[in-house]
């Protein structure tokens, strides 16, 4: 028999991990990391295991020699029981079980090797092996409960979309087009453009606020991430789609249609930002102010403004378009001399390099009056085609000599005629042919209206002899009302 290794004598060869109530794993070079605070359940292979063979086991800090293993280490506590030896196993591996103290406050891991004997007063012999060394390492400990971790990924990723999309609506918006905006935009956007311009008119401030709230969240936001989803492609996954999905894509393309509403709805927000990022901020956008100059709105020449007020070339020339443009000269020419239509006859400011003529331009005497397309103001209570509304105006201005274009302007007359009484539908009923509603006239009864027959038929009975005769459409009857007599 080998005399190092006597027979009988107990033989502890290296050791796995049975259980742990903590994290645990193998290293790529075979060592065993465990989590400090843990406790584990070691077992021990070799020969000739007995229970009391725990005691011929020692664990040293990172030893290189067999003069480390005099210093048992005091930072793995193994159980007093000894080895637990099943009888399965023949004395060949048994149980034991360690409780891991915590690492100093200076360590993030330290490494322990383990040390045997074959008996009471025999040697220390240090395994070198990776079957033989232990690593503890600090305990991950989570920045808050996975619960409260949700709520604040959540809030931040919404914070993160309003913070981009803010950068963009609000950014977007001009100051002179605020001004505009407030003097001639609805109510609402009155009151948004109100509120936003202030705030808007220390643009670098702003927007130095807003990119660093935006990379404020941003950061955390993945920081969060990361400890919750853990390190690798599934983290960076989750906050590529998180961020750019959920927190640039949709805000901005929100924001770009409804960055005046956002805006000032939001205020509040960007108010308390500026705030809290007034330190950085605040210094430097005053830098940007000095390098690069208070910012200029957006400014339009003489061209860029007749280009824009141009209509374009695939859209339908309609009547409104051109009576709107028509109605507001008529409207400024019908001003007292001496007063000027603040729209269309004030003079614009002219840069230095505009060395166009200032030699006011004469008003076309020529104008179209193209009001008699406009629709009515008030609709008509009874719905008629165009075509016959056309065919009684055409038959009133030509058959009728009051209603003559020498005497009633066509205009006037086509006003006339859309008035909403002017029209109206009446029906006979069979069941009840007296009825005062179906006598248009009667004899001996004054009657100051005209009446014009545009569908149906009506029965007429006149003269001493009560001749009776029908009638149809585009008959008419009380000529005489139209006129005053000379004794009224």
């Amino acid at each position: 028999a080998d005399p190092a290794h006597p027979q009988g004598f107990p033989l502890i060869l290296g050791f796995r991990l049975e259980n742990s109530d903590r994290h645990a794993a193998l290293s790529q070079n075979g060592e065993l990391e465990v989590t400090e605070g843990s406790r584990l359940q070691l077992r021990f292979y070799g020969l000739n295991l007995r229970p009391e063979s725990g005691n011929l086991l020692a664990f040293t800090e990172g030893g290189q020699d067999n003069s480390s293993c005099l210093k048992d280490t005091g930072d793995l506590v193994r159980d007093s029981g000894g080895l637990n030896i099943s009888e399965e196993a023949g004395g060949m591996a048994g149980l034991l079980g360690v409780k891991v103290l915590p690492l100093r406050k200076s360590q993030t891991s330290r490494v322990y090797v383990l040390c045997t004997r074959r008996g009471p007063g025999q040697p220390w012999t240090l395994h070198l092996g990776p079957d033989g060394r232990l690593r503890v390492l600090e305990e991950h400990k989570a920045i808050m409960p996975i619960w409260l971790q949700a709520i604040v990924i959540t809030v931040l990723l919404g914070l993160s979309g309003i913070f981009s999309g803010l950068n963009l609506g609000l950014m977007a918006l001009d100051p002179m087009e605020l001004r505009v905006v407030q003097r001639c935009g609805s109510d609402r956007e009155k009151r948004y453009a109100a509120k936003i311009e202030p705030v808007r008119r220390k643009g670098n401030y702003l927007l130095c606020s807003l990119l660093l709230g935006n990379v404020l969240v941003n950061t955390t936001l993945t920081t969060l991430l990361d400890e919750l989803i853990g390190s690798g492609l599934a983290a960076v996954a989750a906050s590529t789609m998180g961020i750019v999905v959920l927190g640039e894509i949709v805000p901005q393309a929100l924001c770009s249609r409804h960055g005046l509403a956002v805006g000032a709805n939001t205020l509040w927000l960007t108010r308390f930002f500026m705030l809290v990022t007034f330190p950085v901020a605040y210094p430097v956008s005053r830098l940007l102010d000095c390098i690069l100059g208070q910012e200029i709105g957006t400014v339009y020449n003489r061209e860029k403004l007749l280009e824009m007020l141009k209509l374009r070339t695939t859209s339908l020339c309609k009547f409104h378009t051109c009576l709107t443009t028509v109605e507001a000269e008529n409207h400024c020419s019908s001003y007292r001399y001496g007063k000027r239509c603040s729209s269309l006859s004030s003079r614009s400011h002219l840069k230095n390099s505009d060395n166009r003529s200032k030699k006011r331009v004469g008003r076309r005497q020529d104008k179209k009056d193209f009001s008699v397309f406009k629709d009515p103001d008030h609709e008509l209570r009874v719905k008629i085609s165009p075509q016959l509304l056309l065919a009684a105006h055409r038959f009133l201005s030509t058959e009728v000599s009051l209603f003559a274009s020498s005497l009633v302007s066509e205009k006037t007359l086509l006003r006339l005629l859309k008035y909403p009484d002017v029209v109206q539908d009446l029906h006979f009923d069979e069941d009840d042919k007296k009825a005062p509603e179906h006598f248009l006239y009667q004899r001996n009864k004054i009657a100051d209206y005209f009446i014009l027959i545009l569908q149906g038929k009506v029965e007429v009975e006149a003269g001493k002899e009560n001749m009776k005769f029908e009638s149809g459409a585009f008959s008419y009857y009380g000529v005489m009302a139209l006129t005053t007599s000379s004794g009224n």
